[in-house]
């Protein structure tokens, strides 16, 4: 059974202290999986212990019949004949983007998403691999692979993939998760289009950093705006460049192998598999959490509860990956409303009214390395606007500008988390800026 929302908060904690939620009350929790690599994984120093994971909580919310969000993998394709997927793992709605062209909706065969060289199938195990006595379990194993086939030597198709997962997000009412393991360097105004249609739609996006080292920068999309970045625990040389936001096992599991049928051992570690894992911990902390956080907030979640508590460091991020620190914050910051709004000129596109923000606050979150800026329209008036912000003694600051002839306020971040309100008014306030009428 592939289930589908979230736990409250409530029913979070009460998991965490031993209790069981109200919601999973009368009925039977499954027993923990049979699946033959499942116990060398979660015994101590195993991947899925490393992180945090737990089957506790897990198997309450699939007695209650919870769902979970659909994994997207952009990639090399998936061996759906492995005995790893058996159950129905892979979403009939996938799409094959190696033609060139527009992506083709494959048959209920799958055929048209067929590795050519494994590298999607061990993604797509490594995030969500079933419970099926089969093999593995990924970190996901209730969520839903929804897989898009691009050329991966030498790589094409990716924008391809972007457009079509940006439609898709846009018309579907499941929540998504998009893993892009892709050694890529393009960061071309389409790329960064298509990468913010996708977080307007609500995707959480996560992409590795890459493998290249310090002479190498962070691969697009990692280092782009609202998109989680993972680099390798296990090889500090390749975790660069400063937007890094969080670390994962990248070896130490046997995964799939494709066209053969069996399973072999990952020794050597890339960041294409930490970020696996990482999208799978999102999916997992998204639907035990509650269905009414955003990707954003579940990106928040995942950066606080890491090993580093919310603080950032060069070459650590945020820290490693920890689910059980993710699902412990009591404390969630209201949602980001109106991204993507990096820009001025992106405050007057993303919807927001023009100080909209006037009879009540409206909120965002920033972060120096992720989403250092935030934009806001303001309609003009006769007389001046006051901009006050509400959020932690020097976590931001608050400006103005004027762009053809349209004004915005910007809160900049001055910390690499913060949560903050902002509400606009006729009277002065502390803390805020006084914004011209023209």
């Amino acid at each position: 059974m592939r289930a589908a929302t979230a736990l409250a908060l409530g029913g979070m904690l009460a998991l965490l202290a031993g209790g069981v939620p109200s919601a999973a009350r009368g009925a039977e929790p499954p027993g923990e999986p049979i699946d033959p690599l499942y116990v060398e994984s979660v015994q101590p120093g195993g991947w899925l212990e490393r992180i945090g994971w737990s089957w506790t909580p897990l198997a309450a919310a699939i007695a209650a019949e919870r769902a979970f969000p659909t994994i997207a993998v952009v990639d090399s394709g998936i061996d759906v004949a492995h005995p790893e997927f058996g159950g129905g793992v892979v979403d009939l709605q996938s799409a094959d983007c190696t033609g060139g062209g527009r992506p083709v909706r494959v048959s209920e065969t799958l055929e048209n998403v067929s590795d050519g060289n494994g590298h999607g199938t061990v993604v797509a195990a490594l995030a969500a691999a079933p419970a099926n006595g089969e093999g593995m379990v990924g970190v996901s194993p209730e969520s839903s692979v929804l897989m898009v086939r691009v050329r991966t030597e030498p790589l094409a198709g990716v924008d391809c993939a972007l457009g079509w997962l940006g439609a898709y997000a846009a018309r579907s009412s499941s929540l998504l998760v998009v893993n892009l393991s892709l050694d890529d360097l393009d960061a071309s105004p389409v790329r960064r289009r298509r990468i913010a249609n996708l977080v307007s739609a609500g995707a959480l996006v996560v992409a590795a950093t890459g493998n290249g080292g310090p002479a190498r920068p962070s691969c697009s999309p990692a280092r782009l705006p609202h998109v989680l970045a993972v680099g390798d625990v296990e090889a500090e040389e390749r975790r660069v460049g400063p937007q890094l936001d969080l670390l994962a096992p990248g070896a130490g599991f046997r995964v799939p192998e494709a066209g053969r049928g069996d399973w072999r051992p990952v020794v050597r570690p890339f960041t294409s598999w930490s970020a696996a894992v990482v999208s799978g911990a999102a999916a997992l902390v998204w639907g035990l959490r509650r269905e009414e956080l955003t990707a954003q907030q579940v990106a928040w979640l995942l950066r606080r509860g890491a090993s580093g508590k919310g603080g950032w460091r060069a070459r650590e991020g945020f820290g490693l990956l920890s689910v059980r620190g993710a699902l412990a914050q009591r404390r969630i910051p209201a949602d980001d409303e109106w991204e993507v709004n990096d820009t001025p000129l992106a405050a007057w596109r993303s919807g927001a009214p023009p100080t909209g923000c006037r009879r009540t606050t409206c909120h965002g979150l920033a972060g120096t390395t992720d989403d250092p800026a935030d934009w806001w329209p303001v309609a003009r008036r006769a007389g001046r606007t006051w901009a006050c912000v509400t959020a932690p003694r020097g976590a931001v600051r608050t400006v103005w500008r004027r762009s053809a002839g349209r004004i915005s306020v910007g809160v900049l971040a001055r910390r690499p988390l913060v949560g903050y309100g902002l509400r606009f008014r006729s009277g002065r306030c502390a803390g805020g800026v006084s914004v011209p009428a023209r």
